[in-house]
């Protein structure tokens, strides 16, 4: 084979190579250690807050906190999760009788990866409470701090169901992240209600800061995973995609 033949075919396949890398998704080794390097951050402060924020903090909430409306807020956290299962089996089944009737509108996906969302959070909260295996805070029953009553409660006592991570906020961060995948506008909105959501956790004594912080922190790599798998479009972007027709045109 002549050199110059040889060196043309070189050439080709180098451009070749370039144009089916610009269609490839963002880079995954950036990806990687953008992950790597948030787990690492929120590792280290989950390690610093169980030996020196948890205890005083939860201190503090109930030195601030009237016994009457924590214990009633307490109930409302308490029954935050059930709310939340319950949403989401009316959606599994609008979305199973919608799919059933053949009828396709943009309610069919977003429920449907809503839906996904919510079981996936539980069924990884579940796993990990009951790895970890914490004693939270408080119980409802009692007005004194568990690890107050008693100095064994406080930690990790692996292998039976726990509070670590705060299963509220593995799920709603889950939940809110995608629905506002879909509509942008709607984001900082879900980022105020999840921030009062966290406030009202830790000031109930209901879980400690570092349950609340890798909570948040597990339903949002758990939403962004789901983006990327499911490659999450905002509804505004498919919107603009659709070509418009023209009136005058029969």
């Amino acid at each position: 084979m002549p050199r110059s033949v040889f060196f043309k075919k070189i050439t080709a396949l180098k451009d070749e190579l370039n144009t089916s890398q610009s269609h490839l998704p963002p880079d995954r080794k950036k990806v990687e250690k953008q992950f790597i390097l948030s787990l690492m951050l929120v590792s280290i402060f989950c390690v610093i807050s169980y030996f020196f924020l948890d205890q005083p903090v939860a201190l503090f909430m109930a030195g601030k906190t009237h016994s009457n409306i924590s214990l009633s807020s307490f109930s409302i956290t308490d029954n935050l999760t059930n709310i939340a299962y319950f949403i989401t089996l009316i959606i599994m089944a609008i979305y199973v009788l919608f799919r059933f009737l053949n009828i396709q509108n943009r309610f069919i996906e977003i429920s449907g990866v809503l839906c996904l969302g919510v079981v996936t959070a539980f069924f990884i909260k579940n796993q990990l409470q009951l790895l970890f295996g914490r004693i939270s805070p408080r119980y409802g029953s009692y007005e004194e701090l568990n690890f107050v009553r008693k100095k064994a409660l406080y930690g990790f006592h692996f292998m039976q169901m726990g509070s670590f991570p705060s299963g509220h906020m593995v799920i709603f961060t889950c939940l809110f992240l995608l629905f506002s995948f879909y509509y942008p506008k709607v984001r900082k909105l879900c980022y105020v209600l999840l921030s009062i959501l966290a406030f009202l956790l830790v000031y109930d004594n209901y879980h400690f800061l570092s349950d609340v912080v890798a909570g948040t922190y597990l339903g949002a790599i758990i939403a962004l995973a789901l983006k990327f798998l499911l490659k999450i479009q905002p509804m505004s972007s498919r919107r603009q995609a659709v070509p418009r027709r023209d009136p005058k045109i029969h």
